[in-house]
């Protein structure tokens, strides 16, 4: 680890928790609210993606009231109900979820605010560099051990100290757990003594005597966590059992490496000097790399590894007893969203569809966080709640939460019956597993088994699933104007819609589209606010603001003038890899760590990406977003820039995460119906998928609709010339990948640069570019009328031939000579081995029409 950055670390989460102490002592409150309110600020700062919108936020300040709505996605507001619960009374709330009425809901938890939020929104930097070095820092940093880190350790262990505690649960206990081992960020062979410097220091500032009273019992049990028999003492090792399978780590390092076995029996500073005296970096890389890899291959092993000879050693490893789950004293409980895409994809209009994404994330996190979170209070007469790093991830439909056996299976399942879920007619999955078992000894179930109990609960509820839409009735009724499927119940806005899509609509009137494009967003010191523009302005030209039209809109329509439209790009993406790394974590740290990790990325390579562009663009990015969480996303993009701004993305998110991601990307006028578009992404996208490698498929419809249909048709009719695995970058030829193929388009330097001048219309980019279209265009169209005649395309052939001898020596920037070598070379290698010609002819060209549908003079 860098010295002087942990050192940095140190003093930053010095003054971050200070700040936070300071700030609850300041609220009106219990002394135990202070407190519990202080354990879920911490708690936040491990989990640092969830309170952290895509891009910064500005806010009034810590101490004043927001500039801009601050709510605006779903972890906003679940930190704010787990924040705000410790100081305000829930009785709206509550009344909310009895009356299932969704909308009262968010209004109730917006009001609970105590402002916790945007002052820890406030410290973003601090807190950035906190959570990314505690995710990088190994919770026990002896080789093999080093399994997870030291956010996921901490966490883990103040949520297992509040499962087994069966006393009065108070909240010093989850704080002393949550930084019980910060020590270790600047001295892990003396992290105790380090620990009780940075929390003295944490307190040497001015504090109320109550709050400092209860600070120092959880401070003081922190710095005694390893020399008493307290439940914090006794989650620290459940939390190092769990993750750090210390038995098959000794016997796969005793057994290469034998030199070493003495060293595991040693704890503390002598452990350190022994490992220290033995082992040197590169040891110490090979030793670690050897035993991980030796333990994955005998769970099965991923994909791509070499697990032949491994798996011969493996063999005599000891077998570890399975856990008893007799006596449980916590679950694992996944919450499920079946039919995620067919729920979104059933509304029609941009804000709509923007609002039903919003929901799916709340359905399966924030609500069942508060209604767990409701029942445990009702039970344990206000003594106990949910605390926040109970909440183990939730995205892309699906979540995981640990909640206390004080809670039967039967009352969390309790959350399928909410009323808000029956309104919008969602009915969620709800498995779950014995997580922390045990009396005097507590044990964990090991992660693999905790899935051998979800998946077959899961299995049977996909087949309990009817993807039939009900009719309710055969009567004389008015039909939804939204759905067209179901009975309109209500008028909203002046349509006539159904139940869940009167719902959905009230939503979207201040969430979903609405609340991302109503902050002022920090980028780089920039300040953009997407809801200053114009077309926002006027309140009904979404999808041209974010296709890039300015008031050139609006001025046509004075004028009665006909605009030519540019497009919008709709951007979806996935991780190819990460289903198998998730399943391939074979402990609970493991996967927490993954999972943040992975968001993380995704979120930070978006706003490295975002802050290449100009405001104009930027500030449609930042409104486009659809969703963005966990190794997945879809967004809006003005088509100029869709290509370069998805491939740029993708292989950012891959460097940071190390996950491969597919991408699909349907370029549309801005009135093509938005649930077709983002079908055709999805598609798109699934036909990219290319194990080992970035990829983006790219379409652009330029007349008619453009459905899953159409796409198989082009597909099954140009398979010669569309390959859609396109990669996203490698090699020089403009078929080698997108990013050969826009360098060959635009030319070399910033393309980025190119796309500004394209955009803007100016003449001189707009022609050289257009030449390079039309090159695209002619091979396309001759490629086509020669190959339906079922021969093999000589004369296709013979005019490459003859293009390449006419652009030779042209002095042409794009070397229009080489794209028709390329293709000739392409030619002449599938008649030497026997092969159907293919070269995506077709891809580039979609590539080139997905830019001049984004240039004010395309249509020249």
């Amino acid at each position: 680890m860098d010295e002087e950055k942990a050192r940095r670390v140190r003093d930053a989460i010095v003054e971050v928790v200070r700040d936070l102490v300071k700030a609850v002592d300041g609220l009106s409150g219990t002394v135990d609210a202070k407190v519990g309110a202080l354990a879920d600020s911490v708690a936040v700062i491990y989990r640092a993606p969830m309170v952290f919108n895509y891009a910064p936020i500005k806010g009034a300040g810590p101490a004043s009231k927001k500039e801009a709505e601050l709510v605006s996605n779903n972890f906003d507001y679940l930190v704010t109900y787990a924040l705000g619960r410790h100081f305000s009374p829930l009785d709206e709330v509550n009344r909310a979820l009895d009356e299932g009425d969704l909308n009262e809901l968010l209004n109730a938890l917006e009001s609970l605010d105590p402002n916790l939020l945007e002052y820890v929104r406030s410290l973003r930097p601090k807190v950035q560099e906190i959570y990314e070095f505690l995710l990088h820092c190994p919770a026990d940093t002896r080789p093999g051990l080093n399994l997870s880190s030291l956010a996921s350790h901490m966490v883990l262990t103040s949520l297992f100290a509040w499962s087994i505690d069966r006393g009065v649960k108070l909240s010093y206990l989850r704080l002393a757990s949550i930084l019980h081992d910060v020590g270790k960020v600047t001295s892990p062979e003396d992290h105790v003594k380090e620990g009780k410097r940075i929390l003295d220091e944490v307190l040497a500032h001015d504090v109320s005597a109550e709050l400092r009273e209860e600070l120092r019992k959880a401070f003081g049990i922190a710095e005694k966590h390893h020399t008493r028999g307290d439940y914090v003492d006794a989650a620290d090792d459940v939390a190092s059992s769990a993750d750090r399978l210390a038995s098959e780590v000794k016997y796969f390092v005793s057994s290469k490496y034998p030199s070493l076995e003495e060293c595991y029996g040693k704890y503390g500073k002598e452990g350190f000097d022994c490992f220290s005296s033995k082992l040197n970096e590169r040891l110490y890389e090979e030793v670690t790399r050897g035993a991980f890899e030796e333990m994955e291959c005998r769970r099965g092993g991923l994909p791509w590894m070499k697990c032949g000879n491994v798996k011969q050693s493996v063999r005599k490893a000891p077998q570890l007893p399975p856990v008893e789950v007799e006596d449980p004293k916590a679950y694992l409980y996944y919450f499920d969203f079946p039919g995620v895409q067919r729920f979104i994809e059933s509304f029609p209009s941009l804000r709509d569809v923007s609002a039903a994404s919003f929901l799916v994330d709340f359905a399966v996190s924030t609500l069942p966080f508060i209604e767990v979170d409701r029942e445990l209070r009702r039970k344990t007469n206000d003594r106990a709640h949910l605390p926040m790093e109970a909440m183990l991830s939730g995205y892309g439909g699906h979540s995981m939460l640990v909640v206390s056996s004080e809670l039967s299976p039967t009352e969390v399942g309790k959350v399928r019956d909410s009323k808000i879920l029956r309104n919008l007619d969602i009915e969620l999955t709800v498995a779950y597993s014995p997580l922390i078992v045990g009396s005097s000894k507590y044990q964990v179930v090991g992660y693999d088994e905790v899935w051998r109990r979800l998946a077959p609960q899961l299995r049977e509820a996909k087949l309990r699933v009817s993807w039939r839409e009900d009719v309710l009735s055969a009567g004389l009724h008015a039909t939804c104007e939204s759905c067209g499927l179901r009975p309109a119940v209500r008028t909203v806005e002046g349509d006539r819609l159904c139940s869940r899509c009167a719902t959905v609509r009230e939503v979207s009137k201040k969430r979903g589209f609405t609340a991302r494009a109503a902050p002022t967003y920090l980028i780089d010191g920039r300040e953009i606010s997407p809801s200053n523009d114009e077309l926002l302005k006027e309140g009904s030209y979404a999808m041209e603001f974010l296709a890039g039209h300015g008031r050139e809109v609006l001025q046509g329509e004075e004028e009665g003038s006909e605009v030519p439209s540019k497009y919008v790009g709709v951007f979806k993406f996935d991780g190819n890899d990460a289903g198998a790394l998730f399943r391939g974590a074979f402990t609970l740290g493991m996967f927490v760590d993954f999972s943040f990790k992975v968001d993380y990325a995704v979120k930070t390579a978006f706003l490295d990406t975002l802050s290449k562009l100009d405001d104009f663009m930027a500030a449609r990015a930042l409104a486009g977003v659809l969703y963005l969480g966990g190794d997945e996303g879809m967004m809006f993009l003005p088509s100029v820039i869709s290509a370069w701004f998805a491939s740029t993305f993708q292989e950012r998110a891959g460097e940071l995460s190390g996950v491969k991601f597919k991408g699909g990307l349907a370029v549309v006028k801005p009135d093509h119906p938005v649930q077709f578009a983002m079908q055709a992404a999805n598609h798109l996208m699934e036909e990219a998928k290319q194990s080992g490698s970035h990829t983006l498929a790219i379409t652009v419809a330029s007349g008619g609709l453009l459905t899953e249909a159409t796409l198989k048709s082009e597909e099954q009719g140009h398979r010669a010339v569309l390959r859609l695995k396109n990669p996203t970058s490698g090699g020089a030829e403009p078929s080698n990948s997108v990013k050969a193929a826009l360098t060959w388009l635009l030319g070399d330097g910033d393309h980025l640069a190119h796309l500004r001048r394209l955009h803007s219309g100016d003449r001189e980019e707009v022609e050289s570019f257009m030449q390079a279209v039309r090159v695209l265009e002619d091979l396309v169209g001759m490629y086509l009328r020669e190959r339906p005649r079922g021969k093999f395309p000589w004369e296709f052939v013979a005019y490459c031939a003859k293009e390449k001898a006419k652009w030779l020596g042209e002095g042409d920037p794009r070397d229009v000579a080489r794209l028709h070598d390329d293709v000739l070379r392409a030619f002449l290698k599938s008649t030497q081995e026997g092969k159907d010609f293919s070269y995506p002819l077709l891809d580039l060209l979609h590539l080139a029409k997905s830019i001049r549908v984004g240039t004010s003079r395309w249509n020249r």
